[in-house]
C-alpha cells in the first residue's frame, strides 16, 4: 500500500502573508525613491550647468556695460571741459572725445550681446527638473494602485 503524498501548492502572490507583501512594498518604494533622487540629481546638475553658463554671459556683459558707462562719463567730462574752454585750446580734446565715444559704442554693443545671450539662455532653459516631476507623478499613480488592491 502506498502512502498518500501531500502536495504543497506553489506559493502565488495572493498566498503570501501581509508581512511579506508589506516588506516587498517597502523595498520597492525604497528602490524607487533612490532612483528618483538619482534622476533628480542628474537633471538638476545639468540644468545648473546651463544656468551657470548663462550667468557667466550676464557677468561678462555687465562688466562690458560698466566699461561702457565709464567711457561715457569720461567722454562727457572731456566734452564739458572742451565747452568750458570754448574749444579754442591748441590741443583740442575733440579727437579724444570722438575716440572715447567710439570705444563707448563698441563696448556697449559687446555688453548688449553678452547680456542678451545670457538672458536668452536662461529663458530657453526651464530650470525645473521636468523629467523628475513626470516620473514622480507616475510613481504616485503606481503607489496608489499598489495600495488600492485588496489583500486576499
Amino acid at each position: 500500500m502506498q502512502s498518500p503524498q501531500t502536495s504543497i501548492p506553489p506559493t502565488t502572490k495572493t498566498d503570501r502573508s501581509v508581512g511579506e507583501l508589506l516588506s516587498d512594498l517597502a523595498q520597492d518604494t525604497s528602490t524607487l525613491v533612490r532612483q528618483e533622487v538619482s534622476l533628480a540629481t542628474a537633471e538638476i546638475t545639468q540644468k545648473l550647468a546651463l544656468a551657470t553658463r548663462a550667468i557667466a554671459f550676464l557677468v561678462v556683459g555687465m562688466a562690458f556695460a560698466f566699461l561702457g558707462l565709464e567711457m561715457l562719463v569720461n567722454s562727457s567730462v572731456i566734452f564739458i571741459a572742451d565747452r568750458l574752454a570754448g574749444g579754442k585750446t591748441p590741443d583740442s580734446p575733440v579727437p579724444a572725445l570722438l575716440a572715447f565715444l567710439l570705444v563707448f559704442g563698441v563696448v556697449s554693443v559687446i555688453s548688449a550681446l553678452f547680456i542678451f545671450r545670457g538672458i536668452g539662455v536662461l529663458k530657453a532653459n526651464n530650470l525645473t527638473p521636468q523629467q523628475t516631476m513626470e516620473t514622480l507623478k507616475e510613481d504616485m499613480q503606481w503607489a496608489k494602485q499598489q495600495t488600492q488592491h485588496p489583500i486576499s
